[in-house]
């Protein structure tokens, strides 16, 4: 299952939902491990880091941003997606006006996870505001993966290589 967290600039809500995925697959690999993760923005630059509150949000929950680099949603990244997780309503519209023949695959976040619910933009607000969005991803993620291990789970192969 190859999940695509989008959002604007690729370098807050996205990575964050990145970096939360790759922790939960980290922590329970047994329920997790065949779930892939990957994030883009609608309007990035390939190869920007992380915003400094994204990077601190996440490591003071104990995920990283260490390595991350920004990328713009390319039809390649939507084609090698099984599911592609929007941070808001606008977005899905803008993807949908983009690449309508995925529109069976796109959900926002909150949708996905059984929620009326938008992952508002902290870009330029302070580190609580950061914090709050980080929560608000991984309660949101976490539904996300037990309803995905639910459904396919028990289905993919034990000895699969992804993580």
């Amino acid at each position: 299952m190859n999940i695509l967290f989008v959002c604007t600039g690729n370098t807050c809500r996205s990575p964050m939902a990145q970096a939360i995925a790759l922790k939960l697959i980290k922590e329970e690999p047994e329920k997790y491990s065949f779930i892939k993760v990957a994030s883009a923005g609608l309007a990035a630059y390939d190869g920007d880091g992380p915003s400094f509150y994204a990077k601190e949000a996440c490591e003071m929950n104990g995920s990283s941003l260490e390595d991350f680099r920004s990328q713009r949603v390319s039809y390649d990244l939507l084609e090698a997606s099984d599911l592609i997780l929007v941070m808001t309503e606008e977005h899905k519209y803008q993807l949908l006006l983009k690449a309508p023949q995925y529109a069976d695959k796109i959900f926002t976040l909150g949708e996905f996870a059984g929620e009326d619910i938008d992952v508002g933009d902290p870009y330029g607000s302070n580190l609580e505001m950061y914090l709050q969005s980080y929560d608000l991803i991984e309660e949101q993620v976490k539904k996300v993966f037990i309803q995905l291990y639910e459904e396919y789970g028990g289905e993919e192969d034990e000895n699969s290589d992804r993580q």
